[in-house]
């Protein structure tokens, strides 16, 4: 268990994380997962399985961080440790911007599929292959969705931090352990021994401070299940979740910033006319025995 005088600032405090990314794995995988509920007309039932799969996506790569951990292979954990996090972002930014942020979601894996498409049709070696002329035709044929003005944040994640309070202090952390995931100076220099003559090490410098890794993993945990917590309607969870928060000083949830509610604010209104004009179209079609329709309420 947790201590319950932790306060996770400081490096004496890594057990302290460590024990609460265990207590956070195995209370996900304990708790009636399949018992979780939508909330009636609040929830459509496609925003609960997508907060849903990635709530249970991002608990297991937050047991993949303990892994890593674990073995000593801290460095190794950043790319699985911001993934927690984002995906703890992510599962908040679908909770507070609303059913308009699912749209955001479809819009940004149809670009992805119709990117891969146009990739391959500019290969001509892999249009020979029976499952790639598939996927070709299959994307081909599909009607484009409507655009959203959820589709940069879905896109871009600084876009989505910037519609959520604290999100700042999310992209810093992200910004932080991105420097350890992509290919570059800060990540060769950890295996860089000695510069003149060079010198090449097989692993890389220890990380004296393995919170840059366990904090944002934990962070993107409690978010996550706190958002699967607010979607059953037991909220089995929501105390426990609440008082974990606390200890690490951040809001067991996040709310829409300023800008993310002007952005929300805006996709409910361009919704709701393109409903109305849609309405229109089809009463001007309909004829009522020779008679105009009736108007429009």
């Amino acid at each position: 268990m947790v201590s319950e005088d932790a306060s996770f600032h400081g490096p004496e405090h890594v057990t302290d994380l460590r024990n609460l990314l265990d207590e956070l794995i195995t209370r996900w995988r304990e708790g009636p997962i399949e018992a979780t509920t939508p909330r009636g007309k609040l929830w459509t039932l496609s925003r609960a399985k997508l907060i849903g799969g990635l709530a249970s996506s991002a608990h297991r790569l937050g047991h993949a961080v303990a892994l890593l951990s674990d073995q000593g292979m801290h460095v190794e954990t950043a790319p699985t440790a911001r993934s927690v996090l984002e995906h703890g972002v992510t599962v908040q930014w679908l909770l507070a911007y609303g059913d308009e942020a699912v749209w955001g979601v479809l819009n940004e894996e149809q670009r992805q599929r119709r990117n891969t498409v146009a990739t391959l049709k500019n290969l001509g070696s892999w249009q020979s292959h029976a499952e790639a002329q598939q996927l070709i035709d299959l994307v081909s044929a599909e009607p484009r969705y409507n655009k959203s003005m959820s589709d940069d944040p879905a896109r871009k994640f600084n876009e989505m931090c910037s519609d959520l309070d604290r999100g700042g202090d999310c992209y810093m952390q992200f910004r932080v352990l991105s420097s350890l995931v992509h290919p570059g100076i800060p990540l060769a220099e950890r295996y860089i021994e000695r510069h003149e003559p060079p010198e090449i090490a097989i692993e890389p410098r220890p990380v004296t401070d393995p919170i840059m890794f366990l904090y944002p993993t934990c962070i993107g945990l409690i978010w996550a299940a706190r958002a699967m917590d607010t979607i059953d309607s037991k909220h089995p969870s929501r105390e426990w979740l609440r008082g974990q928060a606390r200890r690490l000083d951040i809001p067991v949830e996040l709310k829409l910033s300023e800008a993310g509610i002007k952005r929300r604010q805006q996709d409910q209104r361009a919704r709701r006319l393109a409903k109305h004009a849609a309405r229109q179209d089809k009463a001007a079609e309909t004829t009522h025995n020779g008679r105009p329709p009736p108007p429009l309420r």
